[in-house]
């Protein structure tokens, strides 16, 4: 599709256009740890939000995140079987053909704005960055596990949410929740990028006295966050999603968390309901509007996961297993190329 629609018009625009076909999965990510900024005029992704959320994790964990992130655009071209972030874009188009051609005229037309990134920082140090949000629950774990049917074709998404109502009632989720609130007054402060503070240390006297250059450093915004501004839940839920207020419809200005919380002990009927729901109706939005919704510049997460059981994350489309996480948004992080009149409102 993107040899077919994408490509003849950039190669009319006069953009030259390096083609790398990815083979597996983590490909995208040791690509970028060697793609240098001097030779790279923009990032093109053609794919999905699972491509565009390997691209963008590459593109952070750079050790020179911060400019190469605002040196070089994104573009997204969607092809994969879940384009939300496309989605939210360009508006929904039935026809993937123009959707396709949409996208593409946007890279052409160069029209660029920073977004927001979500960082989700593990134990491990491996962080992640994402562009859509999360999700946990019970919805989450139908839609992984609606494969197993595919004897029942076209119904296997029906009959999935028909099983779960079978199984050990209610699905819900226990979590550890440490927030900071949106209304909590917090000051803001500059620090040095932290992919950038290993050039710092290697400044020393011997350079001081042999007149060498200072590096040049990235500066990026943080809060400046105390321990009593930390509020600690445990809370028993079916379904948790978390995404950036920048993507909202009803964004009232600020980069902060947008957190929905579902029941904890819905009738199976309303969770059939709505998981055939959402089977029929593909949605932008992540959650259920009746879902309880609270605002935060942070958020810590930790499941309890009994014995023998598992729990997965979905991260723009993609799984990852549910440990202990930190959730924060990077402001204005990345160069995105966008339609001229985007659906997303920025401040």
């Amino acid at each position: 599709m993107f040899e077919k629609n994408a490509a003849p018009l950039l190669h009319l625009a006069g953009i030259v256009v390096n083609i790398v076909k990815t083979e597996y999965e983590g490909q995208v990510k040791q690509l970028l740890t060697v793609l240098e900024k001097e030779h790279t005029d923009a990032i093109v992704v053609a794919g999905g939000d699972g491509t565009l959320l390997e691209t963008v994790t590459g593109m952070m964990r750079k050790r020179n995140n911060q400019k190469f992130c605002q040196a070089v655009p994104v573009g997204v071209i969607p092809l994969g079987q879940q384009n939300r972030f496309a989605t939210l874009l360009f508006g929904e188009d039935p026809n993937q053909v123009k959707f396709i051609m949409n996208a593409s005229m946007a890279i052409i037309k160069s029209v660029i704005k920073p977004v927001d990134v979500l960082e989700i920082k593990a134990e491990d140090g491996k962080n992640t960055y994402a562009m859509s949000g999360l999700q946990l629950g019970v919805y989450n774990d139908a839609e992984t596990r609606k494969t197993k049917y595919w004897y029942f074709g076209p119904l296997k998404s029906y009959w999935t949410y028909l099983r779960t109502a079978m199984k050990k009632w209610p699905p819900a989720v226990t979590l550890n929740v440490e927030y900071v609130p949106s209304s909590a007054d917090l000051t803001i402060k500059k620090v040095v990028a932290s992919s950038e503070k290993k050039q710092v240390k290697k400044w020393s006297l011997f350079n001081f006295l042999y007149k060498s250059k200072m590096p040049d450093l990235s500066y990026v915004e943080e809060y400046e966050i105390e321990d009593k501004d930390w509020i600690q839940e445990q809370m028993s839920t079916i379904e948790l999603t978390v995404t950036s207020s920048t993507y909202q419809t009803d964004n009232l200005g600020a980069s902060i968390l947008d957190i929905g919380i579902g029941p904890a002990l819905p009738e199976k009927s309303s969770v059939i309901k709505e998981g055939w729901s959402r089977a029929k109706h593909r949605r932008l939005k992540l959650g259920s509007q009746e879902n309880n919704h609270l605002k935060a510049y942070k958020l810590k997460l930790s499941p309890e996961i009994e014995e023998g059981e598992e729990l997965w994350y979905n991260v723009d489309g993609e799984a990852f297993e549910a440990r202990p996480i930190e959730i924060s948004i990077i402001k204005k992080q990345l160069q995105m190329f966008h339609p001229p009149e985007s659906v997303i409102s920025y401040i």
